[in-house]
């Protein structure tokens, strides 16, 4: 059954200031002898503890909450109200303390008998699994966990018993396999003692061969030193004439080249005289040439010259009056530099009259 918590406020004097809870003393004590001494042994139990539980919590927060509640005027009021919310505190976490260590230790138990539990099962699985890889059985663990002690032991007995049969086949086939290969080896040693007796008797004809072939070898190389003998004087025969061929043909050919020299010499020099003669013509009517036109040219200059002489006489006629003109006198100082500047221009002006046909002469 449930317990109503009724709170009212309670009036506790310390000194001259009164403390208010809304818990009471006789609150407390009526809980106290409802809840002390409780043991769960049945889920009603379990049940009545933690309903218990929590009407001593709920009170406590009440008894702290109201606490502050109190403490908010002034600190010597608040150390009244801590002392007293302490006091109840106390006797409210006497009642609970036990009720939650009660509830804990079967709390502890129940997880541990569960670990318990766990832990056979996994160690359970484990062995299955173990078993089943010693006869070559791989299933999944989620699946093992699954079978009962009668499904494992049937599953078991056939994954063993086919693992003996392939174990069965695997030395049949060890054995058939190490009887092939004796007779394989056996097979080897009798064509490898046929091969050897093959290979002496090859040894044997092939020393012989390698006998005669010595004899016909050193027979061909004496043969061959005589016939090199032979070669050898022929060459030295032929090479001699040969020398004298060419000597005979050197000396043909210098004395070619020497007359071929002489006649390019003759012709060379002849070629020369010629050309002498010719550039000594050459520069003969070039010199006359020359004179023919120096001539000419003498005479045209000459012509002209008396053609402008007229013209000559004039200008210096000029130049003169020129220098004989008087000028005007002039008393300022802009009329003298006037004066001296038409004076230098007059003097140029007469000059260029008496030389200006000088330079065409």
């Amino acid at each position: 059954m449930a317990t109503v918590v009724e709170t009212k406020q309670e009036l506790i004097v310390s000194g001259s200031v009164p403390v208010l809870y809304r818990v009471s003393d006789a609150k407390i004590d009526e809980i106290r002898a409802e809840f002390t001494g409780i043991k769960i042994l049945d889920s009603k139990d379990y049940e009545r503890c933690t309903k218990a539980i929590a009407v001593c919590r709920t009170l406590r927060t009440d008894v702290e909450k109201c606490r502050k509640e109190l403490k908010e005027d002034a600190l010597e009021y608040g150390r009244r109200v801590d002392a007293e919310a302490k006091r109840l505190t106390k006797r409210l976490e006497e009642i609970e303390e036990p009720l939650k260590a009660e509830k804990s230790r079967v709390d502890e138990e129940k997880e541990r008998v569960k670990r318990e539990a766990e832990e056979a099962k996994r160690k359970k699985i484990d062995a299955r699994l173990e078993l089943l890889a010693s006869v070559n059985s791989r299933i999944n663990p989620m699946v093992v966990s699954d079978w009962s002690d009668e499904e494992f032991d049937s599953h078991f007995a056939a994954a063993k018993q086919a693992w003996e049969e392939s174990k069965r086949l695997e030395q049949q086939e060890a054995e058939r396999k190490a009887k092939e290969e004796a007779e394989r080896r056996e097979a080897m040693r009798i064509e490898e003692e046929r091969l050897a007796t093959e290979r002496a008797e090859l040894d044997r004809q092939r020393k012989e061969a390698d006998e005669a072939a010595r004899i016909e070898r050193e027979r061909i190389e004496a043969e061959q030193a005589i016939e090199r003998q032979r070669l050898a004087e022929e060459r030295a025969k032929i090479e001699e004439a040969q020398r004298i061929e060419r000597e005979k043909l050197e000396a043909e050919r210098a004395a070619i080249q020497a007359e071929k020299d002489r006649l390019d010499r003759e012709q060379w020099e002849r070629e020369e005289a010629d050309r002498a003669i010719k550039q000594r013509l050459w520069e003969e009517e070039e010199r006359k040439e020359q004179e023919r036109l120096d001539a000419i040219e003498a005479a045209e200059q000459a012509k002209r010259i008396e053609e402008m002489k007229p013209d000559r006489e004039k200008m210096i006629r000029f130049g003169t009056f020129l220098e004989e003109l008087e000028l005007p006198s002039l008393s300022t100082d802009e009329g003298a530099r006037h004066y001296e500047s038409l004076r230098r221009l007059i003097g140029i002006a007469a000059e260029f009259c008496k030389t200006c046909f000088d330079e065409t002469q």
